[in-house]
């Protein structure tokens, strides 16, 4: 049983949909605090015109004063701004021209922006922005909300605990939090700790940015291969190209870098 535990953010990168992707458990923490300078309210896009290297941030604006003292599912979207339409003509400007925009992206959006004006919170409009590519990336993960299953401790602890909780036998964490996460208290749950390992630059170009949003890759490459990406059509080939050592107790693994 692997579990894999995330904040919702707002059209995430494509190595958020990874780790749902190799999850059986996929938990969205919603009783935690919300980041300010995180992607939990804003989405990498390219610059416009558009430029390889150069970034955008496309910001959900919320009701931010006094988010340490409350959960991030309490934190309220500021639906007096005109971000929606903002975002969807940045969209439309960035990839109205790329191969698969008619046929995949702005179908799937159209919807999406139709009803976001209806959402309160930050966290129900995320979610929505998730489930989006649940059905086009062909996820199976189950998913839970932190605060449904009634675990307490901070960082480390609340994460083994939730692992506890649903009887997990390994936690697939984002490299990101190797800075903070203690190795120790997993094993000690007898839970193994992997790492993501994961890159990929949508489009021809290298030094394009990894860690743009999933609408980057959707406007610019089939679903079909964007599943293979993710590895959920390399079955026992996904298998091969891992490579697993245990250094002090954590288990290390390299999912299919790609470039």
């Amino acid at each position: 049983m692997r579990v894999v535990c995330q904040q919702p953010n707002y059209f995430p990168w494509l190595g958020y949909f990874e780790q749902v992707a190799r999850a059986d458990s996929f938990v969205y923490l919603d009783n935690v605090q919300w980041i300010r300078q995180g992607r939990q309210h804003r989405t990498r896009v390219p610059n416009f015109p558009q430029s390889v290297a150069e970034k955008n941030w496309l910001t959900v604006p919320v009701h931010g004063h006094g988010h340490r003292a409350r959960p991030f599912r309490e934190i309220e979207i500021d639906r007096e701004q005109n971000w929606i339409k903002q975002h969807a003509e940045t969209i439309r400007a960035l990839y109205g021209r790329a191969p698969f925009f008619r046929s995949q992206l702005e179908p799937l959006l159209a919807p999406f922006w139709e009803k976001a004006a209806q959402h309160r919170f930050l966290i129900d409009l995320c979610e929505a922005s998730v489930a989006l590519f649940w059905k086009p990336l062909a996820l199976t993960a189950t998913v839970w909300h932190s605060s449904d299953l009634e675990v307490t401790g901070q960082k480390t602890a609340r994460l083994v605990n939730l692992c506890q909780a649903l009887e997990a036998t390994e936690y697939y964490s984002a490299l990101g939090a190797s800075r903070y996460l203690e190795p120790a208290a997993f094993r000690a749950a007898n839970v193994n700790l992997r790492w993501q390992h994961f890159r990929a630059s949508p489009g021809a170009d290298p030094r394009r940015p990894c860690d743009y949003s999933v609408l980057d890759w959707v406007a610019l490459h089939e679903w079909g291969e964007i599943r293979a990406r993710l590895g959920k059509t390399r079955g026992t080939v996904l298998q091969n190209i891992l490579s697993e050592r245990a250094v002090d107790g954590i288990v290390t693994e390299v999912s299919g870098t790609v470039h």
